[in-house]
């Protein structure tokens, strides 16, 4: 009787040992955050400060449950690379752009056609809903992604070395354009070079091209641009450039429902927190290029309508026929975006 005793004690010990481990391996496992990698292709600056205060957040709210890797400057490749490495799982997370890709995301490149809307606010709300349509999340989930959230770089403007006013003026200079900018420029007679963009600084110093359409003011103090092209034209404004936040979509499928919901939650409230960190940045940005010499020009009023007339609905119409072969939705997806501007302007 004692022998049985003993074995029963045995058996309850080392029972209560094994229930013992499975609850510190359970309470490890809980207690070891979960680690995701973010990259940028641009050293830390104003492009990523959404994407960071998002980080930040999430961080915060599920107390520490999900921590960042967060890793700048290109490390992993630039901005042309950046779908394809998140598609791999190079990194779990990273802004992508369709001005960038547009045969990756050619339904999302609706939100770079030129002269739609020359509000910050409305461009940044209707973006963020034409990346929720259904034909744009179909090629994010083709790419092994998942959009997050959007936001909008400074508006696409020109620099320039010289100052420029009228359409001759472009016609006489090499101007670095793409996108929105470049169709409707080309639409009256004004060529184009398509300078990647980390190269326009070393470009502009080469003589390779005398301006470019780019963003400004942000965008021209955090990369230098004040140094090599001394005056901002006042076009108001080609469109906005759109960067999203991306995630791996197989990243996203393994987080516990709680990190979801807490992302999810972020993600729609992202959208005007990166309008207030454009508003309170803008003007310091310009503030900064006073004092370094910077001058604004204005274009001819006159000649910016005859680039709106000539530039504008033909390259629209060209971008509706060029999807709809696709078959993509193209009419229906330009009609919302234009139905989103007005209810947002």
């Amino acid at each position: 009787m004692a022998k049985k005793q003993g074995w029963t004690t045995v058996i309850s010990v080392i029972l209560a040992l094994v229930l013992i481990g499975m609850w510190a391996s359970e309470v490890s496992a809980e207690a070891k955050p979960i680690t995701l990698k973010y990259h940028s292709p641009f050293p830390k600056c104003y492009l990523s400060a959404a994407s960071e205060l998002w980080m930040d957040q999430v961080e915060k709210r599920t107390k520490g449950k999900v921590k960042f890797d967060r890793i700048f400057g290109g490390t992993l490749g630039n901005l042309l690379a950046q779908p394809e490495n998140i598609k791999e799982g190079v990194f779990d997370l990273g802004m992508t752009c369709a001005v960038y890709n547009p045969g990756l995301y050619s339904a999302a490149t609706v939100t770079i056609l030129p002269f739609t809307t020359s509000s910050y606010r409305a461009q940044a709300l209707a973006g963020n809903e034409i990346f929720q349509q259904p034909a744009v999340e179909k090629q994010f989930t083709r790419l092994n992604s998942k959009f997050m959230f959007h936001t909008v770089w400074d508006p696409q403007e020109i620099l320039s070395s010289v100052p420029l006013r009228t359409i001759d003026d472009l016609k006489k200079i090499k101007l670095r354009a793409h996108g929105g900018s470049a169709e409707a420029l080309k639409e009256v007679g004004v060529t184009t070079y398509p300078v990647p963009w980390g190269e326009v600084p070393s470009a502009a110093e080469r003589g390779v091209i005398d301006a470019a359409a780019c963003g400004t003011p942000i965008a021209a103090r955090d990369f230098g641009l004040y140094d090599i092209f001394p005056y901002w034209v006042r076009i108001r404004t080609f469109y906005f450039l759109p960067l999203t936040l991306t995630m791996n979509l197989k990243t996203w499928n393994k987080l516990p429902p709680d990190v979801k919901s807490v992302m999810a939650d972020l993600n729609k409230e992202m959208v005007e927190k990166q309008i207030e960190l454009y508003r309170a940045e803008e003007e310091k940005a310009w503030e900064f290029l006073k004092k370094h010499g910077m001058k604004q020009v204005e274009f001819s009023k006159k000649d910016l309508e005859i680039i709106k007339e000539k530039g504008a609905k033909v390259v629209w119409d060209r971008w509706v026929q060029k999807q709809k072969a696709k078959g993509i939705p193209a009419q229906e997806l330009l009609d919302k975006y234009f139905n989103l501007l007005r209810k947002y302007d």
